[in-house]
This record gives C-alpha cells, structure tokens and sequence, in this order.
C-alpha cells in the first residue's frame, strides 16, 4: 500500500505544483489589472468638479471590465492557500516547530511523528475532506424533498461578476485539498511506521528544502 501511495505522490505532485505556480501568475496578473484600473478611474476635477475619465479606461471597461478583478482574486487565494498548503505539506516544508523534538530519543520521537500524522489525516478527512463536500453538495445541488416545482427553480448562487457557481469557484477546493492531504498524512504514516527510529529525519538537521 505504502509503494502504491508513492506512486500516487508522485503522479500528482508535479501537476499540482504547477497547478499552484498558474494559480499564483494569474492571481498576480489580475491583481495588477485591477490596480491599473483605479489608476485609471475617473476622478473629480477640482476646479468645476466634473466627472472626468480618460477614454481608455473607457473603452477597457467596456470590453474587458473591471469589476470581476476581486472576485477571480478571493477564487484565487482561496485555492492557492490550500493547494499551496498540499504542496508545502508533500515536500516537508510546511511550518514546524521542533524545539521539542529534535531532542527527544529515535523512539520518542517517531512516536510523536506518527501522531502528528495522525493528527492531520484525521483533520484533513474529517474537516476538508467530509465538511468540504458537504459544504460543496449543500451549495450546489437541491436539498432533498424538494418538489418538482422547486427542483425546477434551483440554482446554486452564482457568483454575481464571474458568472459561475460559488461552490465550483470557492467551496469545492476545500474537499479537493482534503482527499491531496488525507492520501499524503496516509503516506507520511505508514512510511513513518514501517522505517526504524534511527532512519527518521532529525529536523534539527533539515536546514533548507530540497527543490530538485
């Protein structure tokens, strides 16, 4: 089981960290759009006190717009933060503070190691992986009993600029985060359970992020 997770590891690592480095190139594009269009909204003049705006802007907003900038903004940050989190957690360099435990015995210290792993799978399932998909099937499909009638009528509310449902733009990368770390904690377990207590990386060692 433990080769298999490796091998899952491995086929989703790559594609997620890239995943994360587009999310965060159109996070940064978007977000300077949205500050070349204040630059360029209209402003008062101070002498008659009349609206004027500069005919690019104009014409920008008429066919691009700008009022959709902070919405793909908070999509963004949202799915960048947990896939980003996904991503620190797989390659070992999420925070931690070993103060504690690089003194402790080998013993010791894969006991407190396997119960960290523990800690996060349980809160990935229980809390991403579960709470997220029930978020995500509570705002994007009907509640049952429901009458035809109503079922007809349904709509999951719909992001008022982008256009697109909220639980595709915002909830649904909570459960997906969810399934990334429970497989990973999985991994980091068994991986932890079956190695001897002198092979086990000493964090006090670890000084920099490996990145090959």
């Amino acid at each position: 089981m433990l080769q298999t997770l490796k091998r899952l590891r491995k086929l989703l690592s790559v594609p997620l960290q890239w995943l994360v480095i587009l999310a965060m190139a159109v996070m940064v594009l978007d977000v300077l759009w949205g500050v070349l269009g204040n630059a360029l909204a209209p402003v008062a003049n101070a002498e008659t006190g009349a609206v004027e705006s500069a005919p690019v802007y104009e014409w920008l907003k008429l066919h691009i717009g700008f009022d959709w900038v902070s919405e793909l903004a908070t999509c963004l940050l949202v799915w960048i933060g947990l896939l980003g989190s996904c991503v620190a957690y797989e390659r070992k360099a999420h925070l931690g503070v070993d103060v504690l435990t690089s003194r402790l015995a080998p013993e010791t210290r894969k006991l407190s190691e396997l119960f960290v792993h523990l800690l996060v799978g349980t809160f990935a399932a229980v809390a991403l992986l579960y709470g997220g998909f029930e978020a995500f099937r509570e705002a994007y499909f009907p509640p049952a009993g429901l009458s035809a009638v109503q079922l007809a009528d349904f709509k999951p509310e719909v992001m008022t600029q982008l256009q697109i449902p909220k639980a595709i733009g915002i909830t649904l990368a909570v459960p997906i985060a969810g399934v990334v770390f429970t497989l990973l904690a999985l991994e980091n377990f068994l991986e932890t359970l079956l190695s001897p207590p002198t092979e086990l990386t000493d964090p006090s060692e670890t000084t920099e992020v490996s990145h090959g």
